[in-house]
């Protein structure tokens, strides 16, 4: 007998654990208790509307800062177009990146060339493969030439400031 009344005290005591009302950033269920399993003041929000998309959580409503960043959304609106680039010997660097799209609102656009730019540069990219032509990914994460002077070339390479290449130098043929 004492050992059925502890498996009903350890029973009882899950399902209250599993009753819980969850703080904010916590797992709720959506399609099941919703809001019912969220404390006061807290929504449950489903999965595909948060940004990390993992699995539905207690947030607070829509128009309310979270403070847990597991809360975050993948809607709203985008932010503003960044500011132009400067110009360079064969083009520069062009604008500024948009702002970050939100699931529901768009992307902020980009901000316009610099003086003397090309119209390429101002691409976000994490790679250099996502940029146009010749343009390599910076280390600000905006396409751009791979230089604009033999400083930006590792030795013994230098800038081509028609192409804004790293080339290696040719060797002279030593004739006359």
């Amino acid at each position: 007998m004492h050992l059925t009344l502890r498996g009903a005290l350890l029973l009882t005591g899950l399902l209250a654990w599993g009753c819980g009302k969850q703080n904010e950033g916590e797992r709720c269920d959506f399609n099941g208790s919703a809001n019912e399993d969220c404390a006061s003041g807290l929504v449950c929000v489903p999965a595909a509307d948060l940004l990390d998309n993992a699995t539905d959580r207690c947030c607070p409503p829509e128009g309310k800062d979270p403070s847990d960043d597991r809360c975050i959304r993948s809607g709203g609106t985008g932010g503003t177009g960044g500011t132009g680039g400067t110009g360079g010997g064969a083009g520069g660097t062009g604008g500024g990146t948009g702002g970050s799209a939100g699931g529901s609102g768009s992307g902020g656009s980009a901000g316009s060339a610099g003086s003397g730019g090309g119209g390429d540069g101002g691409v976000a990219c994490s790679h250099s493969s996502q940029c146009p032509g010749t343009l390599v990914c910076g280390p600000s994460g905006v396409c751009q030439p791979e230089c604009l002077g033999n400083k930006d070339c590792a030795a013994p390479k230098t800038c081509n400031l028609q192409t804004n290449l790293c080339e290696t130098p040719v060797a002279d043929a030593g004739g006359d």
